[in-house]
């Protein structure tokens, strides 16, 4: 039986620079995206290794790091003919470096001091890569970009033994919160700060990028895009998420939804009052009317599949009245108009 594995890193606390608020939520809702039956499937949880950051003492550092790649291919090398997909999470602070495709990820002793505490995401990607072990490795980086040293990241310090000799047929998908140059950005979701790549990309991956009950490379990608700007435009700033892939076609990358997406949630709409004039409730991610309403008051129940979802004028679907993710795995949502 395949199976995949995770390493999510998470760093809130830079002790010598400016702390993150986001970055240990972000982590803690990827690890259960990854284990739910209906996300990532990871069903054996010790396949999921997580580094958080401590200010005393101060880590992650570039070794600890290092341990915990170290960590992940010992579990997995015990049968490697099993390995299907590694997937790897960074969320704290990162630079732009050398290459547009590297992206320098902060380390906790990261400052203006030490701009050298940063490791190349490339670099790492490269070291899973070439070793084989894995069908398909995902990277997914929520953090900056900006770029402020020409100069490169740090090198892993361990190597991954290959798998087999010979040319390696591993497939990778590296997924930016930003450009090249740019900054990325968190915000108050709810009671947590999350970041807003984050926060697209699981969102797309819980039913907002699905099409007929499947998420495609490609249909994740535009969503993710698109989702990340209206987020941080939402809190006055812009941020366009980037990715890029090698040896996969719109067709490989699958994660498939089947029974998240046939089973709808409830929904309830609270119009208190009420409140005059006509108006449609639309599914965003086809465009269509699901129900008309003129003049609504109190609580009105729909059952909605677990996409956008928008409350428009019935005379101008452009003038949006509320808009609403309705999250895969929930069994009710209530909604204040």
């Amino acid at each position: 039986m395949a199976v995949d594995f995770a390493l999510l890193i998470g760093i809130n606390h830079y002790p010598e620079y400016h702390p993150l608020s986001g970055a240990h939520p972000d982590v803690e809702a990827m690890f259960d995206w990854l284990k739910d039956p209906n996300g990532g499937g990871i069903e054996d949880t010790s396949r999921i290794v997580t580094v958080l950051s401590n200010d005393s003492p101060v880590e992650p550092l570039h070794d600890e790091v290092d341990k915990a790649f170290e960590e992940v291919y010992k579990k997995a090398i015990i049968n490697p003919e099993s390995c299907r997909r590694f997937y790897f999470y960074f969320s704290g602070h990162g630079i732009g470096l050398q290459s547009d495709d590297d992206n320098g990820l902060c380390m906790a002793n990261w400052s203006e001091f030490r701009p050298a505490s940063v490791i190349s995401s490339e670099e790492y990607r490269s070291e899973v890569v070439k070793s084989g072990l894995f069908e398909e490795v995902i990277f997914l980086l929520d953090c900056c970009r900006s770029r402020s040293l020409n100069r490169r990241g740090l090198f892993p310090l361990f190597s991954w033994l290959p798998k087999e000799e010979g040319p390696v047929s591993t497939r990778y998908i590296v997924g930016y919160a930003t450009l090249h140059n740019d900054e990325s950005f968190e915000s108050q979701q709810h009671d947590k700060y999350r970041g807003h790549f984050t926060t697209a990309l699981l969102n797309g991956l819980k039913g907002g990028a699905a099409r007929n009950g499947q998420i495609t490379l490609h249909e994740l990608q535009d969503y993710v895009r698109s989702e990340t700007i209206r987020l941080s435009e939402q809190t006055g700033m812009h941020q366009q998420a980037r990715f890029r892939n090698s040896g996969f076609d719109q067709a490989t990358f699958r994660v498939l939804f089947n029974s998240v997406m046939e089973k709808k949630i409830r929904c309830n709409f609270d119009f208190g009052s009420g409140i005059e004039g006509k108006y449609l409730l639309i599914n965003g991610a086809t465009n269509s009317s699901i129900d008309e309403w003129e003049n609504p008051t109190g609580v009105i129940s729909v059952h909605l599949d677990p996409v956008f979802h928008a409350i428009v004028y019935s005379a101008d679907r452009s003038a949006i009245i509320k808009s609403v993710f309705v999250e895969a795995g929930k069994e009710v949502i209530n909604v204040t108009v």
